[in-house]
């Protein structure tokens, strides 16, 4: 098999991997990082009830669009966007016990929110589907991210 064929394949499965929603859940948790470095160090609170606010409404109102119930919608991301918070106070946490990164600072306007836009289309379009498989394997291996990986697949797994 040549190079051409094994790329045409990885895509392939990239492709797939990326339609499942367990895939796009991960995906989305670990943008939470960044999501906290960027609130870190612009000295921004992790609730931003207004940014949360204009997702719900967003889902709420293309969620009929992907044949989903609003409601049903509105809870899966409110479950993302609690799983996001556990996780960026977890990241928080352990920048305060061992220091902040020295990574570049992310701007949550330009570089990070783009990204979490994207991701909601995919997201709604996979739970639609009801693609989420393997979701233990997608788990993250960071035992402070564990909960939040709880509270993002828990509408998943009801």
């Amino acid at each position: 098999m040549g190079p051409t064929a094994m790329l045409t394949i990885a895509v392939a499965l990239s492709l797939q991997a990326s339609e499942d929603l367990g895939h796009l859940v991960r995906a989305r948790l670990d943008l939470a990082r960044p999501v906290a470095l960027a609130k870190l160090y612009s000295r921004a609170p992790i609730e931003d009830r207004g940014r949360e606010r204009a997702v719900l409404d967003d889902v709420r109102r293309r969620a009929p669009g992907f044949g989903l119930d609003p409601d049903r919608a509105v809870r899966f991301f409110a479950a993302q966007i609690e799983a996001s918070k556990a996780a960026q106070r977890a990241w928080q946490a352990q920048w305060a016990r061992e220091g902040a990164p020295f990574d570049p600072r992310p701007n949550l306007a330009r570089d990070v929110r783009p990204k979490l836009d994207r991701l909601t289309p995919k997201m709604l379009e996979a739970l639609r589907k009801g693609s989420a498989k393997d979701l233990a394997r997608k788990a993250p291996k960071e035992p402070w991210l564990r909960p939040a990986w709880a509270t993002a697949t828990a509408p998943l797994t009801r």
